[in-house]
């Protein structure tokens, strides 16, 4: 089984596995250590939600930097035994909530629970149009995201996003490398500030 680590945090350096799920695409360390420098104190005490979790590690680091909550939402199975095994191994369980299934419906179905949360991150198959449409949805469904909450989608540098879903808008855009991190705040009107940022190392 490839081996990740959680970076920072009360869990700082546990290893964490993969399962071994076909085409499993786990966020390096290099992205979640920008994701969550940028993120700052704004994870301590938040709820997360991870889109397309994998095996979870970047609900789990936002766990460990101290987010009150984090909900999972994964489709393939053997992935999903890879996140049962890294909260159990953490003892985070009581922490989190695991979601089988398709992240788009799992948006709508939130949204209808009004779950509300403070930080939404997704790293969805690239050469697809799933981010876009889950961004769509996140920013058409009142009560999914909190106002002034954060949605994050990691994609490839060649890939092209509006600046507007709905009542998401774009405040910053890190490029790491062949990747980018792009931020969107929740209802916010205020002028966009930050965007085109690099990472430095990259």
């Amino acid at each position: 089984m490839t081996k990740m680590r959680v970076i920072a945090g009360q869990q700082k350096g546990r290893s964490l596995v993969t399962g071994g799920a076909k085409g499993l695409r786990p966020t390096s360390d290099r992205i979640r250590k920008s994701l969550f420098d940028i993120l700052g104190r704004q994870v301590e005490g938040c709820t997360f939600l991870d889109l397309f979790a994998g095996t979870g590690s970047v609900g789990i680091e936002a766990l460990s930097r101290g987010a009150r909550s984090a909900t999972f939402v994964e489709i393939a199975r053997r992935a999903v035994k890879g996140l049962k095994e890294n909260l159990m191994r953490l003892r985070l369980f009581g922490q989190s909530e695991v979601l089988v299934g398709d992240a788009r419906n799992w948006v709508r179905r939130l949204a209808q629970r009004d779950a509300a949360f403070d930080i939404v991150f997704l790293d969805p198959p690239y050469r697809t149009d799933l981010a876009r449409q889950v961004l769509a949805l996140l920013g058409s469904q009142p009560g999914c995201v909190r106002r002034d909450g954060w949605v994050i989608v990691q994609h490839l540098n060649k890939e092209e996003f509006a600046d507007q879903f709905g009542s998401l808008r774009l405040f910053e855009r890190r490029r790491i490398g062949e990747h980018c991190l792009s931020f969107y705040r929740n209802g916010d009107e205020r002028e966009k500030q930050g965007t085109g940022g690099e990472d430095p190392e990259g």
